[in-house]
């Protein structure tokens, strides 16, 4: 077979070929080599809690975010199927279509301020800028010095 996807050539090392080629197999050897460092989570999860109420406020936001992409959606589905076109056949609920149009408009209105996305951008791009920015230095070093310290292990 040629190099293509599945091929016998792809892959590389004889496994299985996994994404963008890599061997699986191969990898996970390497994997298994590679050393252990104690604590790491830890020292990980140390590094960035100066920053967990902006992490908190980010997911909050991105959670809000993707709601209001979603709710008009379902806004949609009880216009059509509560207020125009009734299940029990009766009139249309035009006060309910109101109600419903009101509250696309309002949804829309919200989502194109970008209350929820320049809040949340603004708040990851806080974190991140502290992170990669005046502290930049000191969170390099330490990762060097995490490297470094399970290499001499």
């Amino acid at each position: 077979m040629g190099g293509g996807r599945g091929g016998a050539s792809s892959g590389g090392g004889g496994g299985h070929p996994g994404f963008r080629g890599v061997d699986i197999a191969a990898q996970k050897r390497l994997n298994a080599e590679a050393p252990r460092i104690p604590n790491l989570g830890r020292r990980v999860i140390a590094l960035f809690r100066p920053y967990g109420g902006r992490i908190v406020v980010t997911g909050f936001l991105v959670v809000a975010g993707a709601a209001i992409a979603v709710i008009p959606a379902l806004i949609v589905q009880r216009i059509f199927d509560d207020a125009l076109f009734p299940v029990d056949g009766g009139a249309p609920d035009i006060p309910l279509l109101i109600r419903l149009v009101l509250a696309m408009i309002g949804l829309f209105l919200l989502s194109a301020a970008g209350a929820a996305s320049v809040a949340g951008a603004g708040a990851s791009s806080l974190a991140g800028s502290d992170l990669a920015g005046s502290s930049s230095g000191d969170v390099v070093m330490e990762c060097l010095c995490l490297v470094d310290a399970a290499l001499a292990d």
